[in-house]
C-alpha cells in the first residue's frame, strides 16, 4: 500500500528537490568561503598584514607565496592556490612554501593552521618548530588529510611548508590553507563534517527507496522498471 501511493510525478519531484538542496548548500559552503577573503586580505612576497584583521572567520592563504624547489634551492613566488609545474616543469617534484604573518595586537594566542586534503607528503614548520610530518616517511605511500594543526600566535609568525608530490598530476599548494582561532576552525571543520554525513545518509536512504521500488510491484502487475 505504501508503495501505490507514489506515482511517477512525486517520484521525480522528489528526486529534484533534494538535488536542488544539495546544489542550494553547496553554493551556501562556496560563497562562505570566497567571503574568506572579501577584504583583498592577500600575500605579497611572502608577506601578510594581518595587524587588523579580527579573525571572527577563518581566512584563506592565498596569494603570492615564497617558493624554494628542492633541486634548485632559488626562492621565488608562486600562486598560491595553484600548481608548481610553472616553475618546476614537472607536477612530480618537491618543494617549499614559505609565508610571513603579522597579527594584531589583540589576536588569539591559540591560532591554528589547516591544511587542505592534498594528497602529497606534507611537513610543516611555524616560527622554527617542526608541527608536523608524516608518520611513515619512509613508506611509499602518499595520502594527506585536512589537518587542524593549533599553534601559539607571535607577533610574527612564520609558517613553511614542505611537500613532495611522486604520484598525481598536479603538485604543489593546489588549494589554500586556511588560519583561524582554534574554536573557529574547529567548529567550521565539524560542520563540514556533519554536511557530507548528512548528504551520505541521504544519498543512501535513495539508494534504498529504489531499490524498495525496484522489488515492489504497481497495481496490475506493473514493475516499475
Amino acid at each position: 500500500m505504501f508503495c501505490r501511493k507514489f506515482t511517477y510525478n512525486t517520484i521525480y519531484r522528489s528526486i529534484f528537490v533534494f538535488l536542488l538542496c544539495i546544489v542550494t548548500v553547496n553554493c551556501v559552503f562556496a560563497t562562505s568561503s570566497n567571503t574568506k577573503n572579501s577584504q583583498n586580505l592577500l600575500i605579497e612576497e611572502g608577506l601578510l598584514d594581518l595587524s587588523n584583521y579580527s579573525f571572527t572567520t577563518p581566512l584563506l592563504l592565498r596569494g603570492k607565496w615564497l617558493f624554494t624547489p628542492d633541486d634548485t634551492l632559488s626562492t621565488t613566488t608562486l600562486e598560491v592556490p595553484g600548481s608548481w609545474k610553472c616553475i618546476t616543469e614537472t607536477p612530480y617534484s618537491s618543494g617549499t612554501y614559505t609565508v610571513t604573518i603579522k597579527m594584531p595586537d589583540t589576536a588569539s594566542e591559540m591560532l591554528a593552521l589547516q591544511l587542505p586534503e592534498l594528497d602529497q607528503f606534507i611537513s610543516v614548520t611555524i616560527n622554527n618548530k617542526l608541527v608536523f610530518r608524516p608518520r611513515n616517511q619512509n613508506k611509499n605511500i602518499q595520502k594527506s588529510t585536512i589537518k587542524i594543526i593549533p599553534f601559539k600566535a607571535l607577533k610574527t609568525n612564520t609558517i613553511t611548508i614542505h611537500l613532495r608530490n611522486e604520484y598525481f598530476r598536479q603538485g604543489g599548494l593546489i588549494y589554500p590553507p586556511q588560519i583561524g582561532t582554534y574554536d573557529t576552525i574547529l567548529q567550521e571543520h565539524y560542520a563540514l563534517v556533519l554536511f557530507k554525513s548528512t548528504m551520505i545518509g541521504f544519498l543512501f536512504f535513495i539508494l534504498l527507496f529504489f531499490i524498495f521500488l525496484f522489488l515492489t510491484k504497481y497495481p496490475d502487475d506493473k514493475a516499475f522498471f
